[in-house]
């Protein structure tokens, strides 16, 4: 049996209370879950059984059971976290309008080849 990667979800929001679920009834495993504040992450992650949360996006994506992220928060933010989690190799779904800004795209794409 093929074994789904362990994800990491950023954001508190609705968005993420509706995710979650949907990627548990689909059988991945919900890893970790970061809030923009400590309190944030936390009063979700114990809503929704997630045994770790932070407010630190590095520990998100250093996290290493997470494989995969799903970013669900503003795209200010976004696309850094984008960035990052291309650079550590690690997949991401994000929420529309979320993609690199086009004057990104090309750094994007040497960065997923490398």
């Amino acid at each position: 049996m093929k074994m789904l990667p362990g994800v990491g979800v950023f954001g508190t929001g609705s968005s993420a209370r509706v995710l979650v679920p949907l990627l548990r009834a689909e059988g991945f495993t919900v890893e970790a879950l970061w809030g923009k504040t400590e309190e944030e992450a936390k009063q979700l992650a114990e809503e929704m059984n997630i045994a770790f949360y932070t407010s630190r996006t590095d520990d998100i994506l250093l996290h290493q059971d997470v494989d995969l992220v799903c970013i669900s928060i503003p795209p200010p933010l976004t696309r850094q976290i984008s960035v990052k989690a291309l650079e550590s190799s690690l997949v991401f779904l994000g929420r529309g309008p979320c993609g690199p800004p086009q004057c990104l795209c090309p750094w994007v794409l040497e960065i997923r080849e490398w």
